[in-house]
């Protein structure tokens, strides 16, 4: 520690210790849609397409990718934020 530290003014003390709270990423949801002709609005790209979701297991630190019936897992880095569709996080204590 700096002994000129003592000497410093602090600024908030008054003000309690505001502790710092990490998330992490549990799951990544996102949904493919479907190859669409952009001529044909009535088609829902909701309803045409698959979901896919990225999954952690915290016991063994892997992350999993889940579609219908089909799991595989994968590398953090595979993950692609840019389409999805809900990011689940969980706080660190």
């Amino acid at each position: 520690e700096n002994e000129l530290a003592k000497y410093k003014k602090n600024e908030n003390a008054d003000e309690p210790q505001k502790k710092i709270i990490k998330y992490n990423l549990l799951a990544n949801i996102s949904h493919d849609s479907a190859s669409l002709d952009r001529k044909d609005s009535r088609v829902n790209p909701l309803t045409n397409g698959s979901y896919r979701v990225h999954v952690s297991n915290e016991a063994n630190e892997q992350w999993y990718e889940i579609q219908d019936l089909h799991v595989r897992e994968i590398m953090p880095q595979q993950i692609s934020i840019s389409e999805t569709y809900i990011l689940l996080y969980g706080r660190e204590d």
